[in-house]
């Protein structure tokens, strides 16, 4: 069964939520790949306070705003433990917090040996969290590396119609040789260390 091996986070989480509540939503995926009633209800409680949910728990879903049924979503995909899960453009939608989270997430499961693919035009993301970036022209892969490469191949980059991030433009224009990720990176270059 396809669900056993690999989950999936919609891009609009109310194509995804359906249950009454928070809690039933992230039981619905344990319950339907043969979990066992106390490993779903382990898995949801750790899903749950993996995306901050505890609070909101017994609500329903559709009473929530969009970041927080993202969240929802979200869980209810992490629950069901799957070796592989797909995020479809998880950062839309979300405050600062929301997307620090969600990378926390992602860091997390890529810890444990799961295999996350994110599908995102956000660069910033992708360059913080993302081993590998795969850029894609009219459904051909174009580029395919980590990061630091991709980001550095200004021209075959702008066929895809994604910009690196700022950071990693503004260090170019400054004439830096290193291709930068953050504005942690940025700061190393111009700040003496202590």
């Amino acid at each position: 069964m396809l669900a056993r091996e690999g989950g999936l986070v919609f891009q609009n989480p109310d194509d995804q939520l359906f249950r009454s509540t928070v809690e039933e939503e992230g039981r619905f995926g344990p319950d339907n790949v043969g979990a066992g009633p106390e490993e779903a209800k382990r898995l949801v409680a750790t899903a749950i306070d993996l995306m901050g949910l505890e609070a909101v728990r017994e609500k329903k879903p559709h009473d929530l705003g969009v970041a927080e049924r993202k969240r929802i979503a979200t869980a209810s995909v992490i629950a069901m433990n799957t070796p592989i899960v797909v995020l479809d453009e998880p950062t839309g939608g979300r405050d600062e917090e929301g997307i620090d989270l969600l990378g926390n997430l992602v860091d997390h499961l890529v810890e444990q040996g799961k295999l996350v693919l994110v599908v995102t035009h956000d660069v910033k993301f992708a360059g913080r969290h993302a081993d590998s970036v795969i850029a894609l022209h009219r459904g051909q892969v174009l580029l395919d590396d980590d990061p630091r490469m991709v980001f550095a191949q200004d021209e075959a980059l702008a066929r895809t119609h994604v910009e690196p991030p700022a950071v990693t433009r503004l260090g170019k224009l400054l004439g830096l040789e290193e291709t930068l990720l953050s504005p942690e990176e940025l700061l190393v270059v111009f700040v003496p260390k202590v």
